[in-house]
């Protein structure tokens, strides 16, 4: 009987780890991943850090997030949102970067090269544990014609703090 209690509390152990994962959808093309990495509160900012990674056989030119109406937003746990405005280039008076430039800019991922995204919400709710959605439209050149927007979400964000 202790082993049957003992198996059954592993289990329920390893499901809640399991939902407690951050997870990720893109609609991207296939051979361009998204990986979620880190989200960290420092003072009152809250820095979400994930990378894409070109897995492909082809350069990607051209990518952008300025063209397009969707642009990034957060929601956490508190009920707060968070929308980060293209034409001012700020996250609540803080700066987005791709690949070392500022959203808008175009960049371009070489073949099998990664670049980091890092993205900054001041004035993050002081009592928000979770950023329960993130959700950010791209859109790029790929084998030399022009794709719609894609979008990568990412729920469940744990928010870790000092």
């Amino acid at each position: 009987m202790k082993k049957i209690t003992l198996l059954i509390l592993l289990f329920l152990g390893l499901c809640i780890e399991a939902s407690s994962q951050v997870q990720v959808a893109w609609d991207g093309p296939v051979g361009i991943d998204i990986i979620f990495k880190r989200c960290y509160v420092k003072g009152n900012q809250c820095i979400v850090d994930f990378v894409i990674v070109n897995n492909t056989n082809k350069d990607i030119s051209n990518f952008s997030t300025s063209h397009f109406a969707s642009h990034p937003t957060a929601y956490d746990d508190e009920g707060n949102n968070y929308e980060y405005s293209i034409s001012a280039n700020q996250f609540n008076n803080a700066e987005c970067m791709i690949g070392g430039k500022k959203l808008g800019e175009v960049i371009s991922i070489p073949a099998g090269v990664s670049v980091k995204a890092h993205m900054v919400i001041t004035s993050f709710d002081e009592y928000a544990t979770m950023i329960t959605l993130y959700r950010h439209d791209f859109g790029f050149m790929y084998n030399n014609s022009h794709m719609n927007a894609k979008r990568v979400e990412f729920r469940n964000i744990p928010v870790s703090r000092d």
